[in-house]
């Protein structure tokens, strides 16, 4: 599996579509992103725990809840069958995370 970390949804859109495996601003919501020769999952943005906690207050009592902040970056998990990694998507190759988000099963 290779993992994709690009600056924003917009150069991640980009470079989807400078891949070739969507065709127009149209296409953002990734409908070719599977086929015989790669399989795309976007997670998009990914909050992560920051370890410490915010209390809600509710009609039935206050509600504890860990405080997330938004990671930098976009997100997607990526899967080729045969196919090169296009160019444009290189340079959003990250290090496997230690404790992935979302994994193709």
């Amino acid at each position: 599996m290779i993992y994709l970390k690009a600056i924003s949804k917009e150069a991640f859109d980009t470079a989807i579509r400078d891949a070739g495996w969507v065709s127009t601003e149209e296409d953002t919501e990734y409908q070719i992103l599977y086929s015989h020769t790669h399989s795309v999952d976007v997670i998009g943005d990914i909050y992560v725990e920051t370890g410490k906690t915010i209390t809600i207050a509710d009609d039935e009592g206050d509600i504890i809840v860990n405080e997330t902040i938004l990671a930098d970056g976009y997100h997607a998990n990526l899967l080729l069958h045969g196919e090169e990694l296009p160019q444009s998507l290189k340079g959003m190759v990250i290090d496997p995370p230690i404790t992935p988000h979302r994994r193709f099963s």
